[in-house]
Order: structure tokens, then sequence, then C-alpha cells
């Protein structure tokens, strides 16, 4: 076993001898998990890399003939959906809802999805943003989140707004 000390900024060596085995490189991305008393690190590695790494497999099988009679059934892309957001938020105020909602679950918010949500209400309180608890549902409906599930988020968002700006007086 090889073994590392946490620094004062919570920064860990990876020992060499573990990095020559994974394959880690400087500036390469890698996940955490938190697996019951255990710390995971997984190198993360271009999608590009995945290419080919099943040899032999016939990528050619047809599709079955019942795919296209229940397109009823088939719920619409969020693209596919009018919107309901005229919103037009600044471009910082976007970039961390855009963060927000593409890389959320949108049927149930995991740690890392509300860490990122928290980062938009701090963005949006901490710059002034303008944006009404219902502009932010049409927005997170238009992403392809329930409206109840995009009701619940707002309600949130406003709280935490008004959290952060504390009591006006």
């Amino acid at each position: 076993m090889t073994a590392s000390v946490i620094s004062p900024k919570y920064q860990v060596v990876i020992p060499k001898d573990i990095r020559e085995k994974a394959g880690i490189q400087p500036g390469q991305k890698v996940a955490f998990f938190f697996n019951g008393r255990q710390i995971v690190l997984i190198p993360m590695k271009p999608i590009e890399e995945g290419y080919g790494f099943l040899p032999g497999i016939d990528s050619t099988v047809e599709r079955e003939d019942d795919r296209d009679l229940f397109p009823s059934l088939i719920p619409p892309l969020a693209s596919d959906l009018p919107k309901r957001s005229c919103v037009k938020l600044l471009p910082k105020a976007r970039e961390k809802f855009e963060l927000f909602v593409t890389c959320a679950n949108k049927w149930m918010l995991h740690d890392l999805d509300w860490e990122r949500f928290y980062y938009f209400i701090w963005h949006c309180a901490s710059h002034n943003v303008h944006i009404s608890g219902q502009q932010v549902e049409d927005l997170l409906v238009d992403a392809g989140f329930t409206e109840d599930y995009a009701e619940h988020i707002a309600l949130i968002f406003v709280h935490g707004i008004d959290i952060i700006k504390g009591p006006q007086g």
C-alpha cells in the first residue's frame, strides 16, 4: 500500500507508481466518488480513446420493426418542445445555468447537481441578476425538467436568493 499526506489545501500527490499504473498524465481530469468509507479516484479519458475498444463487435445491427409503431409513447426531446421562457440571462449567469442543466439528472438531482445549482443561485444573488421564480421554472422546463420538479427547484432558487441577499431593509 502506498500512502500520501493531505495538504492544508486538501491536495494529495498521487504516488508515482500509482500514476504510472493508471496512466495518469499532468492536466488530465479525474472523477471522485465516495463509496461507503472509500474515496475512489477514476482517471477520465477523452471519448475518442474509446473508439474501437470492442474489436469484432457487429455495429450493423438493424433496429426492430416496432420502433416506429408507437411514436406517441416516446416523449419529445426538450429541444422539440415549444419554449415557455423568453428570459435572456446575462452571459455569465447563462453559463452557470447551462452548466447546471447540461450536467443535471433531470429526474432527481444529485449532490453535484445541487452544487452547480447553488452556484447559479449565488451568482444571480451576488451580481443582482433579476429573475423571478416563474422565469427560473420556465427555463428549467425548457431544459427538460418536468413542470412539477421545475416548480420545486424554482422555489429553492427564490429561497436561496432571499437567504443570500438577507433582509431587505
